[in-house]
């Protein structure tokens, strides 16, 4: 039976005890075994590369901007009215002081 070229055996001198068959398109077999696992890998952090820049440049600018077309139709706070909080800083900061008189307060015991 004729085999291509590329499916003969070595023969080598000695006799190894390992069946493992030598094909000659197979020497660099760990060398792509490498490369294949680095590229796969690369691929990997570049999609999540991607899916990140995605995530932080669209859908966060898109919830901002929804967040801010919601605060504008309805303002869940008022403006501050400064001249009602000066009225209130000017009638606290009076010298009025209470004081109870001391005959009134019943021992509860």
């Amino acid at each position: 039976m004729n085999l291509p070229s590329f499916l003969k055996f070595q023969r080598t001198a000695k006799r190894t005890t390992s069946s493992v068959v030598m094909l000659s398109e197979y020497k660099h077999f760990t060398l792509h075994r490498i490369v294949s696992q680095l590229t796969i890998l690369i691929l990997c952090i570049v999609i999540f590369l991607i899916g990140h820049f995605i995530y932080t440049r669209v859908y966060t600018v898109i919830g901002k901007t929804q967040e801010l077309i919601g605060t504008e139709t309805d303002p869940s706070s008022e403006p501050i009215r400064f001249d009602l909080k000066e009225k209130i800083f000017q009638a606290w900061s009076t010298d009025e002081t209470f004081s109870t008189p001391t005959t009134t307060i019943h021992n509860p015991f």
